[in-house]
């Protein structure tokens, strides 16, 4: 109970910060850090329990204070406890939001079936689309096609994108990655930004850095393609994520935590806006699936995974008819079997 209570009041916290930090006593969360002090005395069945009981009220702590974010350390927590605690707590807020979810569905009697899209899309906040609409993106030459192999990857993108959970898609070539992401940016009227990722890859490049002036000795500093995305609220796309540098991934954890703010350096940051989305793509190849991510990625386990198939003769032929209207009588011969 100890344990449901504090990750019930997490989550408020995560959620509405600035409500909860004035209206809420936190000063038992405090407490509650001292008395958890000596967890890796508890018993084994137990440890776990305490572990996150601990790991939780730090977290509080943290927001309250608006302390940096090395307050596990601070709190005696080690890194590779409080990155299980982290991993354990993204289940958490998954199994919560799916029960959210759940709330949702009207099915009538007596019929199992359940629209997972139209779930999805009302689970979509359109409120959230302010100022967005003013970055609305074209519309593409040839509409978007939900075909039957890409459907069950729309459902479950179109509900990250609701949680504002960072997307991971991943596929092979020609899968859809980018015009599954193109149509969810339109449908909420969003700018996406697509940055390519390679080793030469540079951190500053995304985060921004200080620049000359026409005047001499002087500097002025400007924001990274990242930094421009968070602040307006942009949806921002690393294409082939995999191959970036180690450090340049590492950039995005606090993203991938689902941090509020941003550290820019010097002791600042900016705070991330409501609209902003993060997206990943990764190529795979077009034959193993099983294995396509292990050891590609830094922080796998905090992006939420979105597996693209190749599409098959049947959906080449629904996406010929859906660009080509015109073509319908002899799109089946167009494609090769």
């Amino acid at each position: 109970l100890f344990l449901d209570a504090t990750q019930v009041s997490y989550r408020f916290l995560e959620l509405e910060p600035r409500v909860f930090c004035e209206q809420w006593d936190w000063s038992c969360f405090l407490d509650l850090v001292n008395g958890t002090t000596d967890y890796r005395l508890v018993d084994d069945s137990l440890h776990s329990v305490v572990l996150d009981l601990r790991w939780c009220a730090i977290q509080i702590l943290v927001v309250v204070f608006k302390a940096s974010d090395m307050g596990n350390a601070s709190f005696g927590l080690g890194a590779d406890d409080a990155f299980t605690c982290l991993l354990r707590w993204k289940e958490f807020c998954t199994d919560t939001s799916l029960e959210k979810a759940s709330l949702y569905l009207q099915t009538e009697e007596g019929n199992s079936n359940i629209d997972l899209t139209s779930l999805a899309d009302t689970l979509l906040d359109w409120s959230e689309v302010t100022t967005g609409k003013e970055y609305n993106i074209g519309c593409n030459i040839c509409p978007f096609v939900l075909t039957a192999t890409m459907r069950k990857s729309h459902e479950v993108a179109l509900m990250a994108v609701s949680q504002r959970w960072p997307v991971l898609l991943y596929g092979p070539v020609g899968a859809g990655k980018t015009a599954l992401i193109n149509e969810l940016a339109q449908n909420r009227g969003n700018r996406v930004l697509f940055i390519h990722m390679d080793e030469q890859m540079d951190g500053r490049t995304l985060v921004g850095s200080y620049v000359c002036t026409e005047k001499p000795g002087e500097f002025k500093w400007a924001p990274g393609s990242l930094t421009q995305a968070i602040v307006k609220g942009f949806w921002i796309v690393f294409e082939d994520i995999d191959k970036a540098p180690t450090d340049v991934q590492s950039i995005l954890l606090p993203l991938l935590e689902g941090s509020s703010s941003f550290s820019i350096g010097h002791a600042e940051a900016v705070e991330v806006a409501d609209g902003f989305r993060l997206f990943a793509t990764v190529t795979t190849s077009k034959h193993d699936f099983s294995h396509a991510l292990e050891g590609r990625l830094t922080y796998s386990g905090l992006w939420r995974k979105v597996m693209l198939g190749e599409p098959n003769r049947e959906d080449m032929v629904n996406i010929v008819n859906g660009c080509y209207p015109s073509l319908d009588t002899i799109s089946s011969k167009l494609i090769g079997r």
